[in-house]
């Protein structure tokens, strides 16, 4: 195959497609996968089996002092059917970056032109991105982005990935202008004190809880009244996303993106909709609205109200004390305060003991393959 030819199956892939030319199924990780993942983060030697994504963000909200811009990432694979390649004029603040994954290349960018592609010799590659003006660098409640990366077959034919999402907390200690940055797992007394260790964990847990994934843009556009507004599509409320490319051609990188959202209120996640004027008009529901006395079960709304139930310990830190009943029925007045202390005490652990977060995607083949 040409360059042009190679070039032209580029641009037709990273064209919008057809709802038929990607199925996407969002299922539940075994704990098989789970043990594995963590594996991979702490032995690197297990890294034949999966590839890692890692978006890199620092923490503004509450105690940072801090202005420094923080928010990178990298990806690793080896020894499977596909590579994995990125885009962008640069590395976003690579020296932090460094300091934080130093194992961390830059990629092959002489395979296929614009791309940043991860090898056998390069199977640890940082993600890059192109500014733009305005750009959000300190993230916290409220927060949200998107994550954009390519998967490129090997070979011609379907391909199906399991796409697996975690989050992961670093702390930063030192004195001034000799700080060190370490995940929040690896912490210990000769670090910082065993209490400050205990606050970092507990912070990390809610951190887990409270970001969560999507795999599809909602409606925000100025065209549509405010009270019909919503962020996201398809909550992956497992934290896995099983993704498949029909008829992939090889060496044709295929796109694939994943939105999240640090939700600012518990308003935004809990009500089945604003009827009662509990959520302010400019929080948006994180998912569309739907009204009430109608099963939700199937419907985004549901998936999100499941998750809470399913998340109680990651997202509320008064957690013992929450009942599936209460978050079922979150608009009465009282489940709703409850609900909303447990919700904000989480921001505020959070807050007052993470630094620095990553948002780990772990791409592999799906158990069986």
């Amino acid at each position: 195959m040409s360059g042009k030819e190679l070039n032209d199956l580029i641009r037709q892939s990273e064209e919008p497609k057809e709802e038929s030319d990607i199925t996407e199924t969002v299922i539940l990780a075994p704990e098989r996968s789970k043990n594995l993942r963590r594996a991979i983060l702490k032995f690197g030697a297990l890294a034949v089996f999966a590839a890692i994504i890692v978006v890199f963000a620092t923490i503004a909200w509450f105690a940072s002092n801090k202005n420094t811009e923080a928010n990178g990432m990298s990806v690793k694979v080896a020894g499977m059917p596909f590579e994995i390649a990125v885009k962008g004029s640069t590395v976003r603040n690579d020296s932090l970056f460094t300091q934080a994954v130093p194992d961390y290349t830059y990629g092959a960018d002489d395979i296929i032109d614009g791309y940043y592609i991860s090898t056998c010799e390069e199977n640890q590659i940082k993600i890059r991105y192109t500014p733009v003006q305005n750009e959000a660098t300190d993230f916290g409640p409220g927060s949200s982005g998107e994550i954009l990366f390519y998967v490129i077959p090997a070979s011609d034919g379907d391909l199906t990935v399991d796409i697996n999402l975690d989050v992961i907390a670093f702390k930063e200690f030192g004195e001034a202008g000799n700080t060190t940055l370490k995940p929040v797992s690896e912490l210990t007394s000769d670090d910082v004190d065993e209490d400050v260790i205990s606050l970092c964990e507990e912070g990390e847990n809610y951190l887990k809880g409270h970001i969560m994934f999507f795999e599809e843009p909602g409606e925000t556009s100025e065209s549509v009244q405010k009270q019909y507004r919503y962020y996201y599509k398809k909550p992956i409320i497992t934290k896995v996303l099983t993704k498949t490319f029909t008829n992939a051609r090889a060496g044709v990188p295929q796109p694939v993106t994943i939105y999240w959202m640090w939700p600012n209120t518990l308003g935004q996640i809990a009500l089945r909709n604003n009827d009662l004027g509990q959520r302010s008009a400019d929080d948006y529901p994180i998912v569309q609205d739907r009204a009430d006395g109608v099963d939700i079960t199937d419907t985004d709304k549901g998936k999100v109200i499941q998750y809470l139930i399913d998340n109680k310990s990651t997202v509320f830190a008064n957690y013992s004390e929450i009942t599936s009943a209460m978050i079922e029925d979150a608009k009465t007045t009282a489940n709703f305060r409850k609900l909303s202390e447990g919700y904000n005490d989480g921001d505020y652990a959070i807050g007052i003991s993470i630094s620095y977060f990553m948002v780990d995607i772990t791409v592999g083949l799906p158990n069986g393959s």
